[in-house]
């Protein structure tokens, strides 16, 4: 058992659960190129904090794999996001952050709570977002997806600022990107500006909701 109850200290603490902070930082890794390995289906953890990290190690894990926060998301620029499956975030409490620090999630990640969770810097995947419940904020930052799904009844609201939402995909095949929004539940919050989207083609843009005329496409 490699997790410890304190920064450096003896490990054979027990496995995290959706209550437990999760802190790694300079005293967490000997060499460059360490690395944490999610070998479980569902991985769940609190809050994730990566902080003061002075060497390379990785976060990896299968595609078949999900990982579940309950908390505030913080990554460090130091770090790799090898993780290859999906990400949920599960927090539901208000002021929640997300702080990619410049890494790209590789799959989908689902926001599923009632929480309110704010980007402090851009927001990268390469997969779907799903919008399924709570509040989002991009914060005025970039935010990139292959494809957003909001096709769900639970009450929610999407700040967006004056933030560019990129639609793009890695694929150099025919595939179809999509931004799909559906319903009266979900308000846009454009503060006050429009919100810009950049797509390559073929891209569909599905978007049904009473508010669509703040929504500019170019």
């Amino acid at each position: 058992m490699h997790w410890s109850a304190t920064s450096g200290g003896a490990g054979g603490s027990c496995i995290p659960s959706a209550g437990d902070v999760v802190v790694f930082d300079e005293n967490s890794f000997t060499s460059n190129n360490n690395s944490v390995t999610l070998d479980l289906e569902d991985a769940i953890c609190g809050e994730m904090i990566w902080r003061n990290i002075t060497r390379t190690p990785q976060l990896e894990g299968s595609s078949s794999n999900r990982l579940h926060v309950f908390g505030s998301l913080t990554l460090h620029p130091n770090m790799v996001w090898t993780f290859a499956g999906d990400l949920y975030l599960e927090g539901k409490a208000n002021g929640l952050t997300v702080t990619s620090a410049g890494k790209r999630f590789l799959k989908d990640v689902y926001k599923t709570t009632g929480g309110e969770y704010t980007m402090q810097d851009s927001f990268s995947l390469a997969k779907t977002f799903h919008f399924i419940a709570g509040t989002w904020r991009t914060n005025n930052y970039e935010w990139y997806m292959n494809g957003m799904n909001a096709r769900y009844t639970p009450a929610r609201a999407l700040y967006l600022g004056s933030s560019l939402v990129t639609l793009k995909t890695n694929y150099s095949q025919y595939q179809s990107l999509e931004w799909s929004i559906d319903g009266d539940a979900l308000p846009w919050m454009p503060e006050p500006q429009p919100c810009f989207f950049k797509m390559p083609i073929p891209t569909s843009i599905t978007i049904s909701n009473r508010q669509k005329s703040l929504i500019t496409i170019e």
